[in-house]
């Protein structure tokens, strides 16, 4: 009788997080998260976890279990629900944050809220909700009892003793689950590269009060949607200084909402305003809080930044808050906004120049303290790209845990609990799924490669017909596109039409089939094209018969 624990995301990566727990043939799903793409994954809307070992066993799921309501632990949960309908466990806001995907996409779904210190009985397993402090309300780790001893997943945590909602992680349980004994620890590596604890949230306040008291006009901050508790504190310290707030952007009315209706956020009676009444109040009178904080393109605030937004516009004095590090992969995007809102006249506070975030993720110091507190005999980083996994270890190391009971895994390798030992027992092959409009599908590298490709060299399209009874070609038209400047484009186009009719003069000659003659005409533009420009863009080839044209 073996407990069995693989990722299907989340490890060597930030984003797409998702644990599987297996035991006497019924499996426990934990969280189900998004990851956004990057350059190099050109086209793409999101990217989700590869479903198929689920969908293979989607008898045997007992339950999907939610830590808490970031988009890189539920915003994959509509997709996963539309192949594994299994019943779904979180808190109140973590489920209420989730159900905006779920009605977006027409998913019915059976959802139960639960409370820290709340125990689920699923099947073999024994689930206690345990209270942690991040930087959204209502997010908790798991304690994942079986009979063959107990794994506690940390979820994402910092040790906060003065979080904004006065919820403190809940200490006293944690070392009481460590006396009980704990056979494996789970934990958040996002920031083990990084010594000392994570600072308060409290620390944020006192930055927000010292801008709001220095900005001559109107204030805009930005920062993670989810991030309810940021948004709380910039909320209170605009009541404190007389300012009127404003939310702008889809996602974060959504949360605003949400954590009001669920009491998680506390707004004062007339704080609030609407886009039209902006013109009413004077702009040194006026917060707005807006999404962006990742740069991208089509947010609120890269259109402030642009310019191209219908209700607000920058002026001179106004000042710009980023209130959110920048995930690795959107450095670039962010600069570009910090660069167009400087163009602007805008008053810009980011990165290095600005103390107005904090990590709600736990530093080395953190993490030490949750190995000290729970006592693991084993320990599995998880939450964090590769090296953050590897720091993570070898914290566990310095804390006593022996190397061979710390295994550092990636998506998909399977660890396997047994009475006295621990082993990595094989892999499943996955793959990241990519959202990419309407469609769900791994979309083979191939076709990722060829969006590169066209990326970076442009494209060149062929249209031409042949009669191969009269020997006859008509054409070719060749068209370029994000390839060359129209100038250099021309000169080189005739040659290329030359070039086409010899080679299916050729092919024609030779009778050969028209896949034949499109592969000679597609390698023969391949190599002029290089020979001349050192340029390899990728080549379409449309050749018909002229009887098709008829």
């Amino acid at each position: 009788m073996n407990l069995e624990f693989l990722a299907l995301g989340g490890l060597g990566e930030i984003g797409k997080n998702m644990l599987v727990f297996k035991f006497n043939d019924r499996f426990l799903v934990v969280d189900a998260g998004v990851k956004f793409p990057d350059e190099k994954t050109p086209g793409v809307d999101l990217i989700i976890p590869d479903f198929s070992y689920l969908v293979a066993n989607r008898e045997k799921v007992l339950a999907v279990l939610l830590t808490h309501g970031h988009e890189d632990h539920v915003g994959a949960l509509p997709y996963l629900l539309q192949q594994v309908p299994a019943p779904v466990f979180g808190t109140d806001i973590t489920l209420g944050l989730a159900e905006g995907r779920i009605k977006e996409l027409g998913i019915d779904w059976n959802a139960t809220p639960v409370t820290p210190g709340d125990t689920l009985h699923l099947g073999p397993f024994s689930v206690e909700f345990l209270q942690v402090t991040h930087s959204v309300p209502g997010c908790v780790g798991l304690a994942i009892k079986t009979s063959l001893g107990t794994v506690i997943y940390s979820g994402d945590f910092k040790f906060d003793q003065t979080p904004v909602d006065g919820r403190k992680i809940d200490l006293a349980r944690f070392a009481e689950l460590s006396r009980q004994g704990v056979l494996c620890l789970l934990c958040d590596s996002t920031n083990a590269e990084r010594s000392g604890f994570a600072p308060s949230e409290q620390k944020v306040k006192a930055v927000f009060e010292e801008i709001f008291r220095s900005a001559p006009h109107r204030i805009i901050v930005t920062t993670f949607a989810s991030n309810v508790h940021r948004i709380q504190q910039i909320i209170t310290t605009a009541h404190e200084f007389r300012r009127k707030v404003l939310i702008d952007g889809m996602s974060l009315v959504r949360v605003v909402s949400v954590a009001q209706e669920l009491g998680y956020l506390k707004i004062p009676e007339g704080t609030l305003i609407k886009t039209e009444d902006l013109s009413r109040f004077p702009r040194k009178s006026v917060v707005i809080i807006t999404t962006g904080s990742q740069g991208e393109p089509l947010s609120a605030l890269s259109r402030i930044a642009s310019g191209e937004h219908k209700k607000i516009k920058l002026e001179p004095g106004d000042t710009v808050v980023f209130s959110a590090d920048p995930i690795p992969g959107n450095e670039t995007l962010v600069a570009e906004t910090v660069d167009n809102l400087f163009r602007q006249k805008a008053e810009v506070i980011y990165g290095p120049f600005s103390d107005a975030h904090v990590s709600g993720h736990g530093f080395s110091e953190d993490i030490k303290l949750m190995i000290n507190l729970t006592r693991p005999r084993y320990f599995i980083p998880v939450h964090g790209e590769y090296r953050h996994l590897v720091r993570s270890a070898r914290l566990a190391q310095q804390m006593g845990i022996k190397e061979s009971q710390v295994f550092i895994l990636e998506n998909g390798d399977i660890v396997s609990f047994s009475p006295g030992r621990a082993f990595v027992k094989g892999r499943i092959s996955i793959s990241a799924n990519f959202v990419d409009g309407l469609s769900v599908d791994d979309l083979a590298s191939t076709v990722l490669r060829e969006r590169q490709h066209m990326a970076q060299e442009g494209i060149v399209v062929l249209l031409t017909y042949i009669n191969r009874k009269k020997k006859k070609i008509i054409g070719p038209e060749i068209h370029f596109k994000g390839f060359l400047p129209e100038k250099i484009a021309l000169e080189i186009q005739e040659e290329l039409r030359q070039q086409v009719i010899l080679v299916l003069n050729q092919c024609i000659g030779e009778n050969l089939a028209l896949n034949a003659c499109k592969q000679k005409v597609r390698e023969a533009l391949q190599k002029t094209i290089f020979k001349k420009l050192k340029k390899r863009p990728l080549i379409l080839v449309d050749l018909l018969e002229e009887n098709e044209h008829e």
